[in-house]
């Protein structure tokens, strides 16, 4: 357990978190000195909400809402890493520490406030971090220390170590950890590399596949190390994320204003450690290695024989979790438009990675797979299926990829496998609830494939349509859209052409039912809910009346979204 030996409010106390220049141990590599972050473009993130439980519905309209209002950016934020010459170095306990004092950098620094929160309590922790980032913002010679790449080469054959969250799970080692390698390469490391873990698991096979795939020049000085470990001298990989809070802005500039926050956040807003703050920088940033991974790897991709459409499904057994119900008819429904089906299991990392920037559609559900969404071409759709609780505890793991390779990335927020409950399970209790998909869950994704994939055919169609609605030939318009048993079922625009049809010809019932269902699809847009009362008030139906006023004003948040939806009917997140 973590003991704070810190004394609050004391400026003589030594130091809970080690601060980069407070003493000798510690020199970040560069020979410009340049630790300021970039702006890059951020991930294009979609969503389409098809789950059929109503409250999850509200409640997903609302999640997204608040993400955009109070969560996302303008710009993503691509910090700065650098290689760190560091004495006194340990590993104990997931805990890295330098001369004694937690050291946070990269992922790691949320393990340390996750174990932190756990062993002291939240109150005690937050307060703990404030205290300790204010008064390492507020030292009087605050100076990061540098070394530069000529005086560094005498100690560049030290050992590299990395830490790792644990030796199995695709997603951390990749993002967190595999990417350095890289860093090794770019400032001529000779070392032995050592990736650090405090669990006791064995490295799974797959990992140590990915680094002879990706790093074939580099597989034989890789060492994985589990418990605790000391080196008198060492070099890190150092990433900037947590020096933000740590530093005022002549250390590191604000961030706020030049990556756009939204809830116009000003410059130094984020500087307090707080949860929600690192969690906001998070959400919006990547480190700058996994830009520079990603282009490497893509030197060894090939292109990938087989369709330009893939879903990937999971290998029966390969996960006790996650399953998805209606499978079956999931991949019926897919071969019709061409996908093929694969399993990440059966193919290495190198293979994977192929896969996903030659493919221009790909649907998984949601797992570390997605990590691979990295090595995606710019442009690809890369389509999640996943559900409410996957949104509360998972949402903006991957931003940062579908951020450096340019793929547009979509949520589609389907049915947990749990029954009508309107409870979300607990992840942490629970573990990740599967993924269940009707049959009306099915043709939203069926409309939303088939936006993509038959675009001539989709656009032939509205321009019959709208050529029949010009010449006002009400009848026709109504057989032809009824013939379309996909569009006319959940096509948002095609249904709206068919209860505007069923008004104008004064087939009151049938309008109001047809308007029922289009709000049912796009439940943020006021004004249909407006002419869904009026058409029920016209018939004395004070059920759809008590229904349209309530669920109109428990969308009310969500109406911007009527100015965010795309051709093909996702919702764009950010604003």
């Amino acid at each position: 357990m973590l003991k704070a030996t810190v004394s609050m409010g004391k400026s003589n106390a030594e130091p809970f978190f080690f601060v980069p220049g407070a003493n000798g141990k510690f020199a970040i590599v560069s020979d410009d000195e340049n630790i300021e972050p970039r702006y890059v473009e951020r991930a294009n993130l979609l969503s389409v909400i098809a789950t059929e439980n109503t409250v999850h519905n509200r409640l997903l309209h609302g999640f997204i809402t608040n993400y955009r209002d109070f969560r996302s950016a303008e710009k993503c934020v691509e910090l700065r890493s650098f290689p760190a010459l560091v004495k006194h170095y340990s590993f104990k306990k997931r805990m890295p520490r330098c001369g004694g004092a937690l050291l946070m950098s990269g992922a790691s620094a949320l393990r340390v406030r996750t174990k932190l929160f756990k062993d002291m309590g939240d109150k005690k922790a937050q307060r703990l971090l404030q205290d300790e980032s204010e008064k390492a913002r507020h030292r009087s010679n605050q100076k990061l220390p540098v070394i530069s790449t000529d005086d560094f080469s005498k100690d560049s054959s030290l050992p590299f170590v990395i830490e790792c969250r644990n030796f199995y799970n695709y997603y951390h080692f990749t993002t967190e950890s595999m990417i350095y390698l890289q860093m090794y390469r770019d400032y001529a490391l000779s070392g032995d590399i050592h990736f650090l873990t405090g669990g006791t698991s064995e490295v799974q096979p797959y990992l140590l596949r990915a680094v002879e795939d990706f790093y074939p020049d580099l597989f034989d000085k890789v060492s994985f190390l589990t418990g605790g470990t000391r080196y008198k001298k060492a070099i890190i990989p150092f990433n900037t994320n947590h020096l933000y809070h740590c530093s005022d802005s002549t250390v590191m500039k604000d961030i706020e204003e030049g990556a756009g926050f939204s809830n116009n956040l000003k410059d130094g807003d984020l500087r307090p450690e707080t949860t929600e703050n690192y969690r906001w920088i998070f959400r919006n940033s990547r480190d700058e290695y996994i830009q520079r991974h990603r282009d490497d790897v893509l030197k060894r991709t090939y292109v990938h024989e087989g369709s330009r459409y893939v879903y990937v499904s999971r290998k029966q057994g390969a996960s006790r979790q996650r399953s998805v119900v209606g499978e079956d008819a999931l991949i019926e429904m897919l071969s019709r438009y061409g996908f093929d089906v694969v399993q990440f299991e059966n193919m290495t990392p190198l293979q994977q990675a192929s896969l996903c920037h030659s493919v221009d559609i790909l649907v998984s559900a949601h797992g570390a797979g997605f990590t691979n969404m990295l090595y995606g071409k710019p442009g690809s759709s890369f389509i999640e299926l996943s559900h409410l609780q996957t949104a509360r505890h998972r949402f903006g793991d991957f931003n940062m990829h579908a951020s450096a390779s340019g793929v547009n990335y979509t949520h589609f927020f389907a049915d947990h496998d749990v029954g009508e409950s309107d409870e979300v399970p607990n992840l942490h209790h629970e573990g990740h609830a599967g993924i269940s998909i009707s049959e009306r869950v099915l043709q939203k994704l069926e409309l939303f494939i088939a936006s993509l994939v038959q675009k001539d055919e989709q656009k032939k169609f509205f321009s019959r349509i709208e050529g029949l609605r010009r010449k006002e030939d009400h009848a026709t318009l109504i057989s032809v859209i009824n013939l379309d048993t996909l569009r006319s079922a959940v096509c948002p625009r095609t249904v709206g052409f068919l209860a505007e049809a069923y008004e104008k010809t004064e087939m009151t019932q049938e309008a109001l039912k047809a308007y029922s269902t289009l709000v049912s699809l796009v439940p943020y847009r006021a004004d249909l809910w407006a002419k869904v009362l009026e058409l029920a008030e016209a018939l004395a139906d004070e059920q759809t009346v008590s229904w349209a006023l309530e669920m109109s004003e428990s969308y009310r948040r969500a109406r911007w979204m009527r100015w965010c939806r795309t051709e093909h009917g996702a919702i764009a997140i950010q604003g």
